[in-house]
């Protein structure tokens, strides 16, 4: 996670010391988003010379909220990680 962290500043974005990253994996996210749209999600690199490890939630509509709500449900404790220490 201190790389995400390192790339986050390399962009340059703040960490808030309130703020978190979340893993999530790609197999669930894929399914989830399929179980609510009928568009074809993919997830593709999108490495940049500040963020070599970006990837991106591509093809779906962002805008659904029940898709972002069902997102959330996938997060679990163990996958959240403090943006700064």
């Amino acid at each position: 996670i201190e790389c995400v962290r390192q790339a986050f500043r390399n962009k340059p974005f703040s960490l808030s010391s309130n703020g978190i990253f979340t893993v999530l994996r790609v197999g669930e996210v894929k399914s989830l988003i399929l179980k609510r749209s009928s568009v074809p999600v993919f997830i593709e690199h999108q490495p940049s010379k500040n963020d070599p490890s970006h990837s991106g939630i591509c093809g779906h509509p962002g805008s659904d909220p029940r898709i972002l709500l069902d997102l959330v449900k996938l997060v679990q404790k163990d996958d959240v990680y403090p943006a700064r220490l």
